[in-house]
């Protein structure tokens, strides 16, 4: 009886898993990018609030894009990620940066085509961070996500250090 009920509960374990993995490796990713304020020549400063806008393209009947965002950079000013399209935006904050963890998902509901994520953070420095994103169905099946290898924006003025 025992040995039924520990071969049902690995069965188990083993199907949660495999459904968890497939979920997480059908995200997209933009990863280790990094955020990296510019020099005001006319005072003589570095400016901060350095921004990359990614255009992101959904379609084949989404309802929504999601997408969080991990700020990599310990000590520093947070990282957000704000995404708009059609008029409406959400935003999504790392709250510690430095840790593991992403902000919380957004689920911004503007159907098909082109959205634009920005992220940014507003302290002079640098920050490195990763996004996560996906196009969906209102019932959380994914859709055709088109994600372009650069930003629009760049926001980026050399490497992290």
């Amino acid at each position: 009886m025992k040995k039924g009920m520990f071969k049902q509960l690995l069965t188990a374990t083993l199907i949660v898993v495999a459904v968890t993995q497939a979920n997480w490796v059908s995200a997209h990713e933009i990863l280790n990018r990094c955020l990296v304020d510019g020099f005001a020549e006319e005072y003589g400063t570095l400016e901060s609030g350095a921004a990359e806008v990614w255009p992101i393209t959904c379609s084949g009947g989404s309802d929504r894009l999601v997408l969080r965002v991990r700020d990599n950079t310990s000590g520093k000013e947070r990282v957000s990620a704000l995404v708009y399209k059609d008029g409406k935006a959400l935003n999504t904050i790392d709250s510690r940066g430095g840790d593991a963890s992403f902000s919380p998902f957004v689920r911004l509901n503007a159907g098909d085509g082109v959205y634009n994520i920005i992220v940014s953070h507003s302290l002079v420095g640098f920050d490195e961070f990763d996004l996560e994103f996906h196009c969906e169905t209102n019932s959380s099946t994914h859709t055709t996500t088109f994600q372009p290898v650069n930003p629009s924006q760049r926001g980026d003025a050399g490497l992290c250090q």
